[in-house]
């Protein structure tokens, strides 16, 4: 495993994306259960594909990318990409491999790297995105404070049909 985890929330760590964990995250997000709920991922990914995101999200200063870990345990990922400085806003997307799927990790890692973008990135506003047949993630950007700001009709095609897409958005809190 590598390193320690930049922020830490309840149960989970969120530590930087290494070299090592690309086999990880091209396994998990080619599994039907994850890329069919995360846009924009409807190809398969192979190894020098994760190399070269990786490469390009490294030297990016418009992306905060972590591996969610519990102890040595890889479990999925979160992101805020991109993020908007002029604005003082950024989009917030994340995943949980399979096995991990509700048990409160997705919930965990939300909750800590929004925390980080209103308290130490300054943010103004996080908003997120998710295809309206995903309850499990409509459910937790809401319970988490997420308010549901609109839908984009027929906006992505998903298992041979057209899906909305209903986007949401949270304000800092202070």
């Amino acid at each position: 495993m590598s390193g320690p985890a930049f922020l830490s929330g309840e149960r989970v760590g969120l530590r930087t994306v290494e070299e090592a964990d690309l086999e990880f995250i091209r396994d998990s997000v080619n599994d039907p259960a994850v890329w069919k709920t995360v846009g924009g991922q409807t190809r398969p990914t192979n190894l020098a594909m994760e190399r070269k995101f990786f490469d390009d999200m490294s030297r990016s200063d418009d992306v905060v990318q972590l591996l969610v870990v519990d102890g040595e345990t890889r479990v999925g990922m979160v992101e805020l990409d991109p993020i908007e400085w002029d604005r003082s806003r950024a989009e917030v997307a994340f995943w949980v491999g399979p096995e991990f799927q509700g048990e409160g990790y997705a919930r965990d890692a939300l909750e800590t790297l929004i925390t980080y973008a209103f308290d130490q990135l300054g943010l103004h506003k996080v908003s997120a995105e998710a295809y309206a047949f995903n309850e499990a993630s409509i459910g937790l950007l809401e319970s988490v404070g997420f308010v549901e700001e609109g839908r984009l009709r027929e906006e992505e095609w998903i298992d041979g049909e057209w899906v909305d897409v209903v986007r949401f958005g949270q304000l800092a809190r202070g």
